[in-house]
């Protein structure tokens, strides 16, 4: 049996001011409070990598 999950990516300025690009996978519906914990964790884990 395969897992397939989407990728998906969130572009955001980070604590220096500069954009990062950040990859995630989800197989959880787009907006829903499983994926936006998702979404919110890609962002404030890398957020302060400059």
């Amino acid at each position: 049996m395969a897992l397939f999950f989407k990728t998906w990516s969130v572009a955001y300025t980070n604590a220096c001011g500069t954009t990062n690009t950040v990859f995630f996978q989800s197989d959880n519906e787009d907006g829903s409070p499983a994926f936006i914990r998702e979404l919110a964790y890609a962002v404030n884990s890398t957020y302060d990598i400059c």
